[in-house]
């Protein structure tokens, strides 16, 4: 007696040229896609590359700051020309600091002998600031309570007046010592 029972095993078999085809296009496909991925690695490479490299700047930069223990920054300064003493300095209005100081040269002492008016002082600068803002205090509050906000900026100044001894212009008016 003879017995056959079918099975499948996994056995060399020749290519058809049909086969042959789809893999030799998915072959090259596969080729393709690896090269076009490598493409994106290398973008991606000189990508990080220039990122790390902003880093490593800020690194250096944060790092020279924190060893000078300063850092550049625009402040308000103040040039000021002593013609009597015949120097010029450059004063820092934020710490009253001289930032510079040198002798004047001929030609710069010669613009000193025009009178020219002489420019305020930073305490100067910063009374007239505080007055103003008092001011303004006083008008809204006189606002707030339904008063003439002129009136009381103006007799507050009256009353300033009188007690420091200076002489006040108040709309026309004089006030104060030696007022008449």
């Amino acid at each position: 007696m003879i017995e056959r029972i079918e099975q499948y095993r996994e056995l060399p078999v020749a290519l058809t040229e049909a086969e042959r085809l789809d893999f030799q296009r998915s072959m090259l496909e596969a080729m393709d896609e690896i090269d076009r991925l490598e493409g994106r690695l290398a973008d991606y490479k000189d990508q990080i590359k220039g990122l790390r490299a902003d880093q490593s700047s800020v690194i250096t930069e944060c790092r020279e700051v924190l060893k000078r223990g300063s850092l550049e920054k625009r402040v308000a300064c103040e040039l000021i020309k002593d013609y009597q003493q015949g120097i010029i300095k450059v004063v820092r209005l934020d710490t009253d600091d001289v930032v510079e100081s040198r002798a004047m040269e001929p030609k710069e002492r010669q613009q000193g002998l025009a009178l020219v008016p002489p420019k305020k002082t930073l305490a100067q600068r910063n009374e007239e600031r505080i007055a103003a803002e008092w001011a303004a205090w006083l008008r809204e509050q006189a606002l707030a309570d339904g008063e003439d906000p002129d009136a009381a900026v103006r007799e507050a100044a009256e009353a300033e007046a009188e007690k420091s001894g200076r002489v006040v212009r108040i709309s026309g008016r004089k006030k104060g010592k030696g007022a008449a």
